[in-house]
């Protein structure tokens, strides 16, 4: 269940609601200064937390304008 908010096996500091990450540092509002991959009791799952992919670089030189055209 991805809106969960009891702590599962795939919850991390890093993805709380209750955190913010600084650089490589994770703090908590409650218990301060903690390890991103750490849980505790207030977990609450934070869905704009999770970082999505990277998109891929496409690289258009190798092609002509006249393979874009329909």
């Amino acid at each position: 269940m991805i809106f969960r908010k009891k702590p599962g096996e795939n919850s991390e500091c890093r993805y709380c609601k209750n955190a913010s990450m600084d650089g490589g540092v994770c703090t908590c509002r409650y218990k301060g200064e903690v390890s991103p991959s750490g849980v505790c009791r207030r977990y609450r799952f934070d869905p704009f937390a999770k970082r999505p992919h990277r998109p891929r670089n496409l690289d258009t030189s190798a092609f002509d304008p006249l393979d874009f055209e329909v």
